[in-house]
């Protein structure tokens, strides 16, 4: 993708898009790593708290308005495209 295209109607760089993508996924990472390590130094086994982790995040995201489950599939296929570019 060019970053001096513009992504839809809108006059938003694709660039910004991209880096908006990219804080939306990067936040969501913080947030079931966090946990994960919280769980870990409990003592719960890696792969364990991971999974638990990412199960509670997103589980929590299912509570979220469908606005914000919606930004973060479309930040993530936004990156899987980019990347896959």
């Amino acid at each position: 993708m060019n970053a001096t295209a513009t992504a839809g109607p809108s006059t938003r760089p694709a660039a910004a898009y991209l880096d908006l993508a990219r804080r939306t996924v990067e936040t969501i990472t913080r947030r079931i790593t966090a946990i994960a390590e919280t769980l870990e130094a409990a003592g719960a086994d890696r792969d364990r708290a991971i999974t638990a982790a990412t199960a509670h995040v997103l589980a929590t995201m299912a509570t979220e308005p469908p606005s914000a489950f919606g930004a973060y599939v479309r930040a993530a296929a936004l990156l899987e495209l980019e990347v896959g570019a």
